[in-house]
């Protein structure tokens, strides 16, 4: 099947009760603008099953770009592009569920013209009430060359998920979930956070400097949280680097004896004038990632109380634990006698100091 397209196309396979071998050829409306695509969810059912991406409209191994099957998750996250105006798509599957198997693609011309949207879209949860949900309170996911500004603000989230006894499992992974890609601004801000199984976790990703996260996170209360992070924000690359700026939040009574309290992986970040109290966890703050690697920008922990807080690493029993490059503490109090040590930073290698 030829399909044209001009701007940007959503692709989504199912499964069939039979076996499916399809092609599809997908040439831009002006034949002189290349093709990219991005695979934005993939879960093929066998081992044999496969999805192949070829350059131009002829579907032979010269001209294969890349193949994706079940297993390898490393290729899904690349963005491929076509060096002529067309891009075939190959898919041989056997009989599975349509339910719970298939793909979901993005195709876009190339350069991007438009996204679609005016660039100061803004997605806006306010003054809600979000409690008593068994699969969590939001769960928000997005994908694309630039995505809408997203506002979190004057909410009470609270009693969301649910801890099965005598496991360690919790029915989600986080109440609060934001993976996000190409999103410029986040912002969470006057919310009350509250007897969840655990709090906020932001994993984000960009394609270029341009669309790397801003992230906001001010004036909230993340209390009386069990058994995950309060607060878990993750980038997924080394460059670009995504920028989290955290002030003026009350971080208390968090008891998660296997996790970090506040854990910070791969992100620059400016962690001030926020009050930790009376929290038990693995360790209070974790920051790490980007290890080996010198960076042109430092993390700033700065003007914080921890009081009465206790870590749960014997071995390493810290208020905070440094594992990357580039940190920086000024004017921080602390006052935990139940720790061994209020900073233990730990280079590459494993050394403490």
């Amino acid at each position: 099947k030829d399909i044209v397209v001009y701007e940007r196309m959503i692709v989504h396979f199912k499964y069939s009760d039979q076996p499916l071998s399809c092609i599809k050829i997908f040439r831009s409306h002006l034949g002189s603008k290349s093709l990219g695509l991005r695979l934005l969810q993939l879960n093929l059912a066998h081992e044999s099953d496969y999805v192949s991406l070829y350059d131009g409209i002829l579907y032979n191994k010269t001209s294969e770009i890349i193949r994706f099957v079940k297993s390898p998750k490393s290729q899904r996250r690349r963005f491929i592009k076509s060096t002529v105006g067309s891009i075939s798509l190959k898919t041989t599957a056997r009989a599975a569920s349509s339910r719970n198997y298939g793909f979901i693609a993005e195709i876009v011309t190339l350069p991007i013209a438009a996204i679609g949207f005016n660039r100061n879209t803004e997605h806006n949860i306010s003054y809600s009430i979000i409690n008593n949900n068994f699969m969590g309170a939001i769960n928000y996911a997005c994908a694309g060359e630039v995505n809408p500004h997203i506002s979190v603000a004057w909410n009470k989230i609270i009693n969301n998920c649910r801890h099965i006894p005598n496991t360690n499992i919790s029915t989600c992974d986080m109440p609060i979930q934001f993976q996000l890609q190409n999103t410029q601004s986040l912002h969470f801000h006057n919310n009350l956070v509250m007897k969840n199984q655990g709090g906020l976790k932001v994993t984000a990703d960009s394609s270029g400097f341009a669309t790397t996260l801003q992230a906001v996170i001010h004036n909230n209360l993340f209390t009386e949280n069990a058994n995950l992070p309060a607060l878990n924000i993750t980038g997924l690359r080394i460059a670009p680097q995504q920028h989290i700026t955290i002030y003026r939040n009350f971080f208390s009574d968090n008891i998660a004896p296997y996790e970090n309290i506040i854990q910070l992986v791969q992100v620059i970040s400016n962690f001030t004038f926020n009050y930790i109290y009376s929290n038990i966890g693995f360790h209070i703050l974790q920051m790490s990632g980007f290890h080996g690697i010198r960076l042109p920008l430092q993390s700033s922990t700065s003007h914080n109380g921890f009081y009465w807080n206790e870590a749960t690493n014997i071995q390493n029993k810290g208020t905070i634990f440094a594992l990357s490059n580039g940190q920086y503490y000024v004017h921080n109090i602390f006052y935990n006698p139940e720790n061994n040590y209020e900073i233990i930073a730990a280079t590459s290698n494993n050394r403490s100091k």
